[in-house]
C-alpha cells in the first residue's frame, strides 16, 4: 500500500518562501497545484499570488496578460 505524504508542516512555511518556490514552477504545474486542494486554490488565486503567475508566464515567454483577465484566468486559457 502507498503511504500518503504528510503535509501537516506546509501551513508553517512562511508565505514568502511558498511564493518563491511557486514562482519557479511551470505555469501548467501552478494550475495543477491550484486544483489539488481548497487551500492551494485560495492561496494561488488570491491577489497576493499575482507575482507567482507573472513570473511563471514570463519564464514561459507568454504575452502580457490582457487587462480584462487576471493572470490565473489568462494562464488557464493558454495552458
Amino acid at each position: 500500500a502507498r503511504r500518503r505524504k504528510n503535509l501537516s508542516l506546509l501551513p508553517t512555511v512562511p508565505f514568502d518562501v511558498l511564493m518563491e518556490v511557486f514562482a519557479r514552477l511551470r505555469v501548467a504545474d501552478i494550475i495543477a497545484l491550484s486544483r489539488t486542494s481548497k487551500e492551494f486554490r485560495a492561496l494561488l488565486l488570491s491577489k497576493r499570488s499575482v507575482s507567482v503567475w507573472k513570473a511563471a508566464l514570463t519564464a514561459e515567454g507568454c504575452l502580457e496578460c490582457p487587462a480584462d483577465l487576471s493572470e490565473p484566468e489568462f494562464a488557464v486559457l493558454l495552458f
